[in-house]
């Protein structure tokens, strides 16, 4: 659970030299400009407990009790999303550092989610280079949109082209949509709204890049806890004679203990696979 210090290297990656630029019997050309960004992340226990007592399981309550872990993982799960969601953003919308002019990962004028609006932002995150200068390869993009832009991302990312043209005229019924489109996952992050509560909440939407070598941002998780794990606590009451009954519970009061645990952490790490819009078109 200590502090982890993850490593990003720069260089080596510009495009090769022709060996005939070197002079005859010259060694090789070494290039040793080799430079390290640091970033750290920490992963925390999350956990839930619950109890109930042998009486409810007597009292025709089993059907309902054996649900708890699935409540107990349903948990662990949106824990999950709220976490990567505050990586991001906050009360007022996107995380303001990590989204800027500087950065230049901030849609031009904040549009509207639409498709020329994705087309400007796609061009923004294409034309990011590395360190080196040179383009850095994208293998696939995420739109991620709060539940009241899930409709709208659909039809922006998911149409086909359809056509209808009378007989007798040229003019009809036209819906169009250009190929790239099918670039774009459309991910429905529910959390959004309930992390951002700012005016935008419902029109802000952001692209998260696939790339080749460095995402936008990482959840990490302990080694060999990469998913929530659930426990009971061991009874420590038998019967004489030796029998143990598991949902006899504690000697004391008879309640049965469960719990769950998610150990998670994260860090943001690279602005340039990454965009928004608030949508509010100033």
């Amino acid at each position: 659970f200590r502090r982890t210090r993850l490593i990003a290297l720069d260089g080596l990656q510009q495009p090769l030299y022709p060996s005939n630029r070197k002079a005859e019997l010259e060694g090789i050309d070494e290039d040793n400009d080799l430079d390290e960004t640091a970033y750290y992340t920490q992963v925390q226990v999350y956990e839930r407990g619950v109890s109930f007592n042998w009486r409810m399981l007597m009292n025709r309550r089993g059907e309902f009790l054996s649900r708890i872990p699935s409540f107990l993982t349903r948990a662990a799960s949106r824990t999950e999303e709220k976490f990567a969601s505050d990586l991001y953003m906050d009360s007022t919308g996107p995380d303001s550092t990590f989204f800027s002019v500087g950065n230049a990962n901030i849609v031009t004028s904040n549009p509207a989610l639409s498709t020329s609006a994705l087309k400007t932002a796609l061009n923004m995150m294409y034309a990011q280079v590395d360190s080196g200068g040179d383009p850095i390869v994208i293998e696939g993009v995420i739109l991620i949109v709060p539940p009241l832009l899930s409709l709208t991302a659909d039809e922006v990312t998911k149409a086909y082209q359809l056509e209808f043209v009378p007989a007798t005229s040229a003019a009809g019924t036209r819906f169009t949509t250009p190929p790239w489109v099918n670039r774009f996952k459309p991910v429905t992050n529910w959390y959004q709204p309930v992390v951002d509560t700012s005016s935008n909440k419902h029109t802000t939407w952001y692209l998260a890049a696939v790339p080749q070598d460095r995402p936008a941002m990482e959840v990490t998780f302990l080694s060999g806890y990469e998913t929530p794990s659930l426990w009971q606590k061991a009874p420590n009451a038998m019967r004489l004679g030796g029998a143990v009954d598991p949902i006899m519970g504690d000697y004391d009061d008879m309640s049965i203990h469960q719990k769950i645990i998610h150990i998670i952490g994260g860090t943001l790490i690279d602005p340039k696979m990454m965009v928004s819009s608030n949508g509010s078109g100033s």
